[in-house]
């Protein structure tokens, strides 16, 4: 299933690239958001590019899917290209038969960016694999607003 999102940030997208490329933002946010016992798996900036990869601790309930599928981990990896404004996103459940893949691109906007995320969501579960992808993305919908708000209190520490 294809989903699409956009956000706007109030600052330069320089700017909100050097806060994706922090590893203290990443567990300070999800911190805020109740994911305590999240952590920074891995991180590597090369100054053109980054990578960051974050163990998130987050409650799992799919429909369809037995109870103890999967696990309450999702290993998230971001890879940006500065330069170009592009960038790549991967989430992966340990355990569930579920592909999450993005193409991301971030762009100066007048006063501040705009933020694109056109995600893939993939189950290869029979039969209920298109409810399960369903689920996710309203998920991922509820989760993503609220990774913005955090995000947007956050900015100010990047300005």
């Amino acid at each position: 299933m294809k989903h699409h999102v956009e956000v706007r940030y109030d600052a330069s997208a320089e700017q909100v690239l050097r806060m994706f490329a922090d590893p203290k933002f990443h567990t300070a946010k999800l911190e805020a958001m109740g994911m305590t016992g999240s952590r920074v798996l891995d991180n590597e900036d090369r100054g053109e590019t980054f990578m960051i990869r974050v163990e998130r601790k987050v409650p799992l309930a799919v429909p369809g899917m037995k109870k103890g599928a999967g696990s309450s981990c999702v290993n998230h990896t971001e890879r940006w290209n500065r330069k170009q404004g592009s960038g790549e996103i991967s989430a992966v459940v340990p355990g569930m038969p579920l592909d999450m893949t993005c193409i991301a691109s971030i762009r100066d906007d007048g006063d501040g960016c705009v933020a694109s995320y056109d995600w893939n969501v993939h189950s290869k579960v029979p039969v209920v694999g298109k409810a399960i992808e369903k689920f996710v993305v309203g998920d991922l919908d509820k989760r993503f607003n609220e990774e913005v708000e955090t995000t947007k209190k956050m900015l100010a520490d990047y300005r």
